[in-house]
């Protein structure tokens, strides 16, 4: 990773205002898996050390002329880095097809769109990552249970666990390969073509 590139330099170059629509790509790094990656700080007391600037971040990425996908971590509306989440086109909330994940995922759903509401109606899409084999059902689990508690929220879609894919993906194996036909990135295109980032075309 280019040490003069990531997230704090995208930060200097909003401080003095509106960013032009360039400036994430700018600092983007490509990598081997051919995925431009904005390298993010590896700290919770970084984020906040520039949490005024989060808003202008969040125009950046919104003027950007690429799809931005941010990993805004275990988010609640006290976060710092809530402008990027008030500021998406969808949000997505992912959570492990466990009955203790999905209980926090219940929890954390409500609380942000609770806080959400205030600013936009922003699509919440739940997201679980399991086995291939019980994904319709656990689906259909979580729909229940977000039903239940009265959230208006997308169908839960279903990313499969695929950890061999997963390391292939992280050694930099390009995915438009025999890679691209693992479950793992299967599901990865599904879910993309349902938030309408991509268009799936047959095989």
């Amino acid at each position: 990773m280019a040490a003069n590139k990531g997230l704090l330099q995208l930060a200097a170059a909003v401080r003095g205002g509106l960013p032009g629509a360039g400036v994430v790509v700018d600092e983007a790094q490509l990598l081997a898996c051919g995925v431009s990656l904005v390298q993010g700080v590896t700290r919770a007391g970084q984020a906040r050390a520039f949490s005024a600037l989060w808003p202008t971040i969040a125009t950046a990425c919104v003027d950007a002329e690429v799809d931005v996908i941010a990993d805004l971590g275990r988010l609640d509306r006290a976060s710092a880095v809530m402008p990027l989440a008030e500021h998406s086109t969808h949000l997505l909330t992912v959570a492990a097809a466990t009955l203790e994940s999905v209980m926090h995922l219940r929890e954390d759903v409500q609380d942000l769109m609770g806080a959400l509401a205030q600013v936009a109606a922003i699509p919440v899409c739940p997201v679980l990552v399991g086995p291939d084999a019980r994904a319709s059902r656990d689906r259909a689990d979580l729909d229940q249970v977000l039903d239940d508690a009265g959230m208006a929220v997308w169908p839960t879609a279903s990313v499969p666990f695929d950890p061999k894919a997963l390391a292939r993906l992280e050694q930099g194996e390009s995915p438009s390969g025999r890679l691209g036909r693992t479950l793992l990135l299967r599901g990865a295109k599904a879910l993309a073509a349902s938030l309408g980032m991509v268009e799936v075309v047959p095989a």
